[in-house]
């Protein structure tokens, strides 16, 4: 006992010691970066009061129907994903519901959307990014506040709004009591769900596109009934830019698509025409579940196996991973250089889950110091370690690497949403 007790002391001073060479590395990156480009979905977020819910709650059974069309379903919804312990983004279909929603749901207006917070936090962190913004309201705009940041200079439109309700573990609804804390989303958003792309946005981005080194891509869960003609116009823009600039390293994030038709649609048209591909393991189960009988628990070598099939299904450059206590890559690429940039994404999203914001390097040095490295992480590299050789975090195999890094957990998160964002933020600036 007093052996493993040893071990995994050791096991973490180890970790520790590679998160802080990875900071050491990353204020050089960031600032000789190029300018990031990030698209599509950019909105404001009202994150609602918990408790404000029972005051307005409407009798309904739970349900996995996976949109919503009345009170009733939203209701539905969040009781679904406390009692199954997922986090989910369900679109809300009619007018009446949204204007429910939003005459009745109280809390603080944030700046959302994958997109919107990954530019915040790369701009916040000292690189320059350029964004997407679907409908550019002055409420919407405020909530940018970085020079770093290239907006659409003219003020147009209505703010579209997220409704989110952050719950946290023993909260309780109607008898259903949350077994951890995570996030249910209600989206009215027939920009965004388009794919709508700014006529700004577009001359920006096209203008500097040969300077520019990665793209940000997200917004794909939010596709409705025209979703061809989302996934066509993002193809269009991918392979101008790529022709404009072959270096360009383009990032898509798979997101929560309930339909399995748009799932299927935007895996076999959008994956093969990018560079990296990003997903958390409800995704992973998501997608999994269209051509594999399914992921089952959620550790390391279940995430492994089904990473793993996906990555060669779709013959991937790069596929991650992000879970709540560890990350895992599989990339053709060099597996020192992506572990370091996992690294610094795993910091900045434990920094935003601790704070409920974004900060420098300065900033996220000092966190490093505060934040400790996830024991449950350290065990599920255990596992790894025994079933596939890894080393140090890395495993070297045929025709791929597969790249390990245990998160800066958490225990009671200031929140829960955009912490994906501020990873892949990280990762980015990271690689």
């Amino acid at each position: 006992m007093l052996f493993k007790w040893f071990d995994a002391l050791l096991l973490m001073a180890d970790w520790e010691k590679k998160y802080r060479h990875a900071l050491a590395g990353a204020e050089d990156k960031i600032k000789n970066s190029k300018p990031f480009i990030c698209a599509y979905n950019t909105n404001i977020d009202l994150v609602a009061d918990f408790g404000k819910l029972r005051e307005l709650f409407i009798p309904v059974k739970m349900s996995d129907k996976g949109c919503i069309e009345s009170p009733e379903d939203f209701f539905a919804g969040l009781m679904h994903c406390m009692k199954k312990n997922i986090g989910a983004e369900w679109l809300v279909k009619n007018k009446r519901t949204f204007g429910w929603l939003k005459n009745n749901l109280q809390g603080e207006h944030k700046l959302g959307g994958d997109a919107g917070i990954t530019a915040h936090i790369l701009s916040k962190l000292g690189a320059e990014a350029i964004v997407n913004v679907a409908s550019p309201t002055k409420e919407q705009k405020e909530l940018f506040c970085s020079e770093n940041i290239k907006l659409p200079r003219t003020v147009s439109g209505e703010s579209m709004i997220h409704f989110i309700v952050e719950y946290r573990k023993g909260d309780c609804l109607e008898g259903v009591r949350a077994k951890a804390n995570n996030r249910f989303i209600a989206t009215y958003d027939p920009l965004n769900s388009g794919l709508a792309i700014n006529e700004s946005f577009r001359k920006s981005a096209l203008k500097n596109i040969k300077k520019a080194g990665k793209v940000f891509l997200s917004g794909y869960h939010l596709l409705g009934k025209n979703y061809r003609k989302g996934i066509c116009e993002s193809l269009k823009q991918i392979k101008t830019w790529k022709e404009k600039n072959p270096k360009l390293f383009i990032h898509a994030e798979f997101g929560d698509i309930e339909d399995k038709g748009i799932r299927t649609y935007v895996a076999e048209n959008i994956f093969n025409n990018v560079d990296s591909v990003g997903m958390d393991e409800d995704e992973l189960r998501d997608i999994l579940s269209l051509y594999n009988p399914g992921l089952g628990a959620v550790n390391a070598l279940n995430i492994y196996n089904g990473g793993k099939f996906v990555f060669e299904k779709f013959r991937l450059k790069r596929l991650n991973i992000h879970t709540e206590n560890f990350a895992l890559t599989f990339t053709k690429g060099n597996p020192e250089n992506e572990q370091s940039a996992l690294l610094l994404g795993a910091l900045t999203s434990g920094t935003r889950a601790a704070t409920g914001g974004s900060t420098d390097l300065k900033g996220l040095k000092k966190m490093n110091r505060t934040l400790k490295v996830s024991s449950e992480g350290m065990g599920e590299e255990e596992l790894l370690r025994k079933k596939y050789n890894f080393v140090d975090g890395i495993y070297r195999a045929e025709g791929f690497n597969a790249v390990f890094v245990p998160t800066k957990k958490v225990k009671n998160p200031v929140n829960t949403v955009g912490l994906g964002d501020a990873f892949n933020a990280g990762v980015l600036a990271g690689l």
